[in-house]
């Protein structure tokens, strides 16, 4: 789905506006994080190990759980997947 606005974005996931940012970066993280352990055949217990986090973190970010976990451990479990991240920062429209 495409939105017209962070807000708009921000209302449908449930969070603040002014958290819509991070939800929108955790879910395009949590997205590339599923297909590469989808792709990798991995089990939740395999990418807790790698990444060094509880399987239980991995269990509720596959199963979309993303309030509750931080960027950072978003980037080390992706990292730890082998995949590499760039960030843009750009003026908001």
């Amino acid at each position: 789905m495409v939105y017209s606005s962070v807000s708009d974005f921000a209302a449908s996931v449930g969070v603040a506006p002014e958290r819509a940012l991070e939800a929108r970066l955790k879910a395009k993280l949590v997205a590339a994080i599923r297909g590469e352990i989808a792709r990798q055949g991995l089990s939740h217990e395999k990418v807790a190990k790698q990444a060094g986090v509880a399987r239980t973190n991995v269990t509720g970010i596959i199963s979309g759980s993303v309030k509750s976990v931080t960027l950072d451990r978003l980037v080390r479990i992706a990292a730890s997947l082998g995949m590499s991240m760039e960030l843009e920062i750009k003026k908001s429209a």
